[in-house]
């Protein structure tokens, strides 16, 4: 028998049906390397199972044809660790499948259930809109945020803020956007530094940014940002090391790409204006460690021998909106008023990035840090 050798991954998922299929991709989706395994032939449930076509009983649920053949090969089972494990020749209420897709029908085949990419869709308020030609849109995940979906600018506008106050510092360097995300921030970022290289591990936001913002001074590399190497002035590192397992190590491997006179760009998230009143973390499930602004200085200054922490704050109309929601009880009146979705449908697509600032003191009220390092 031929054996095929693949090239070493982080995640092998065996059984690639619905259940397998979904878990590949959102491990992927973290910027993980996955291959899925599967032997079983490939049933589509939009086709094969569409109505008016009445099921098969007899092909089904008599004859198992979505089910493994015990005639042709098997499994071993046990019902106690001091048993001897023996051949299943009969299906009881264990029925292991073993076609592709065989998931989306019952395993009578008279159960179709709608598993079609319409219905699998997120709803397009949270997917991108008008991308130019050939750019796939991406969608939402809480994970990262992204331009042209109206009802995420809040937050789109708060980490642009943050670029845009980078690139009045690296005009003419050569820089490093890791963790890029969708790729905007390099964009932003080129229209002053001589040279851009935007590192995204996922593969969707990898190709979206490489169609999209690739140009003469910026490129996209596919690579984790621990293991990513380059001849850089700056590195940007924005709303992402609360993600990382391992901050400190990670913060070693960016030193060492800054050298003795290159600088670090690092925000992260408030935890005490991102979690709630009391609580000592927010609910964000992709977020492994989050910093005050003690725990983030501690944990720069451990690596860095000049550390510059500043914070990001409201300004103009969002610190209007700030005032009358914390002195004037605004959330009350347009609730009693029945203004909420028109004054809001009309006033978060309307917030730019002048609407936040960056600057240093009120390190507790910040809504985000960002820290300024060098060796």
């Amino acid at each position: 028998m031929a054996i095929t050798k693949l090239k070493p991954v982080d995640v092998v998922v065996v059984g690639v049906g619905v259940a397998g299929s979904i878990v590949c991709k959102e491990l992927a989706q973290t910027g993980l390397r996955v291959v899925g395994l599967e032997r079983g032939r490939m049933i589509d449930p939009q086709h094969d199972f569409a109505v008016p076509y009445a099921h098969d009983e007899l092909k089904y649920d008599r004859h198992s044809d979505l089910l493994q053949n015990l005639s042709r090969e098997t499994i071993t089972f046990r019902n106690a660790m001091s048993e001897t494990a023996l051949p299943m020749r009969e299906m009881g209420s264990f029925k292991p499948g073993e076609c592709v897709g065989g998931a989306g029908v019952h395993w009578g085949g008279h159960a179709r259930r709608n598993y079609s990419p319409a219905a699998m869709a997120p709803p397009p308020l949270h997917r991108q809109r008008d991308q130019p030609p050939g750019v796939p849109p991406l969608e939402l995940t809480g994970e990262r945020t992204l331009p042209d979906v109206p009802a995420e600018n809040y937050w789109f506008r708060r980490h642009l803020a943050v670029y845009e106050w980078i690139a009045e510092r690296v005009a003419g360097q050569r820089v490093a956007d890791l963790a890029c995300g969708e790729g905007y921030g390099s964009q932003v970022l080129s229209s002053t530094a001589a040279r851009v290289v935007g590192v995204d591990a996922n593969p969707a936001a990898f190709e979206h940014a490489r169609l999209r913002y690739t140009t003469a001074r910026v490129s996209f590399e596919r690579d984790l940002v621990d293991s990513w190497t380059g001849e850089v002035d700056s590195v940007v590192f924005l709303q992402t090391i609360e993600h990382v397992q391992d901050p400190d190590a990670l913060l070693e491997h960016l030193r060492g790409l800054v050298g003795p006179t290159g600088a670090l760009y690092v925000s992260t998230p408030n935890v005490r204006t991102l979690a709630p009143p009391g609580a000592d973390r927010s609910d964000n499930p992709w977020h492994i460690r989050e910093y005050d602004a003690k725990g983030f200085a501690r944990l720069c200054s451990a690596h860095f021998g000049r550390v510059e922490l500043l914070g990001l704050h409201h300004a103009r109309r969002l610190r209007a909106h700030q005032f009358a929601l914390e002195r004037l009880g605004w959330d009350t009146i347009h609730r009693r008023l029945g203004l909420t979705r028109r004054f809001y449908d009309a006033f978060v697509p309307a917030i730019s990035a002048r609407d936040f600032a960056v600057r240093p003191g009120s390190l507790e009220k910040a809504l985000d840090f960002l820290a300024v390092l060098r060796p």
